[in-house]
């Protein structure tokens, strides 16, 4: 490589260098991957960021997009104390519904509650959309933490439909808002030069 070519490759997650693959699973009632390498599992996700968990001995240590890999000292802060620490797969609306419902709590241990409630995430067979001002919000639980109108859909793939039609609706409406305001706006911006001049 010249030294007027600009690099191109990055490297991520050097502890599975020359390790060999003993598994890969794929979950069936979520979209992840699982490479596991003795010691060390590579978790791959379809669906939020950060998409690869790389954890030893089941103790996350580091993830690619977003989330910068754990130094030593933040690693041995989080082990077994925070929420991400123990899910660093839940999205950030129920993380705060896990914390809202730990706060009514006044004694707990935080990893069985954890436990508790991706279990109970998992084995939901409903699913709750809120309708919010800055636009609809799935859950596979009813949120304690907010207070907004929300209908229930007993299956899930039904209430996604519905968000995704709306999602998509709305996006069509907003580039045609948006078209039309350009128009307007250099209409506008030649009737000012006109009677300017």
């Amino acid at each position: 490589m010249s030294g007027s070519q600009r690099r191109t490759s990055c490297f991520f997650f050097r502890e599975l260098e020359g390790l060999q693959v003993t598994s890969i699973s794929i979950a069936s009632d979520d979209k992840l991957v699982e490479i596991n390498f003795g010691e060390y599992k590579l978790v791959l996700r379809f669906y939020n960021s950060p998409n690869g968990l790389l954890f030893q001995h089941d103790e996350l240590i580091s993830s690619f997009k977003k989330e910068k890999p754990l130094s030593p000292k933040l690693k041995h802060e989080e082990k077994g104390t925070g929420i991400r620490a123990q899910l660093p797969m839940l999205g950030k609306w129920l993380e705060a519904e896990l914390e809202f419902r730990l706060k009514q709590q006044k004694d707990f241990d935080l990893v069985e509650e954890c436990r508790g409630f991706d279990k109970r995430l998992r084995e939901s067979q409903q699913a709750f959309v809120y309708s919010r001002k800055n636009g609809l919000l799935l859950a596979p639980i009813a949120l304690q933490s907010l207070t907004d109108p929300f209908d229930i859909y007993e299956s899930p793939s039904k209430a996604i439909e519905f968000v995704v039609h709306n999602r998509t609706r709305q996006s069509s409406l907003k580039s045609k808002k948006d078209a039309l305001l350009h128009k307007l706006r250099s209409a506008l911006a030649r009737t000012q030069k006109a009677l300017s001049d």
